[in-house]
């Protein structure tokens, strides 16, 4: 390929990341926020694992109607798992001594494993059609047995917030879009290596049963 054929591919995937981005923004005002963040989700991993020479809008909004009642099933526990760890973060800091201290880190553990789940089963959803918890299930097992691959994700998503926070105005670009498609990354090919791409049910083959 050329030098201005690279060019050209550059700026492509750069707009697609911009509309992908902005699509999710739209799809989780559309759920009202919390019902939308994770079917936006979903629907941006989708079409970033997908061909987009078909398009990007019209598999958008095909996989966020889809999967809307499925991708807010399987993010339902994490939404919990979020309320009582907000809960504990204003509630832990007032506690005396050391024992206040403890909570607090055992508190940020839970939060990066939960961060973590989440972000792998919204990868899992675009993959699999096995029932939602189940995926959700997985997302949480595969988190605790493979340390590399949760530690590399979780990398990634503070590395990006670390960006928006030294450029905001790139927040609004690629602020979901750009770690959607590093995770979408990351995960694919632990899969690959672990076989697991190679299972068309999960479910069907016990791992989530």
């Amino acid at each position: 390929m050329s030098w201005s054929g690279r060019v050209m591919r550059m700026l492509q995937i750069v707009t697609d990341l911009v509309l992908i981005n902005l699509l999710i923004i739209a799809g989780i005002a559309c759920g009202l926020g919390v019902f939308g963040l994770m079917p936006a989700l979903v629907a941006g991993a989708t079409v970033l694992r997908a061909d987009r020479d078909a398009g990007i809008v019209r598999p958008f909004l095909a996989a966020y109607r889809g999967r809307f009642r499925d991708a807010n099933l399987a993010g339902s526990p994490f939404g919990f798992a979020a309320v009582l760890i907000v809960a504990d973060a204003v509630v832990i800091p007032a506690l005396p001594g050391p024992a206040g201290a403890v909570l607090l880190v055992l508190t940020g553990a839970v939060a990066a494993v939960t961060v973590v789940s989440a972000s792998l089963t919204v990868i899992l959803l675009t993959r699999y059609d096995d029932r939602p918890l189940a995926v959700a299930r997985f997302g949480l097992v595969l988190t605790l047995v493979s340390p590399g691959l949760a530690a590399a994700v979780l990398a990634t998503l503070v590395a990006t917030v670390a960006v928006m926070l030294v450029a905001p105005v790139l927040a609004p670009l690629v602020g979901a879009s750009l770690p959607l498609v590093l995770c979408c990354r990351l995960i694919d090919r632990s899969l690959e290596r672990l076989g697991a791409a190679r299972l068309p049910s999960l479910t069907h083959q016990g791992v989530l049963s």
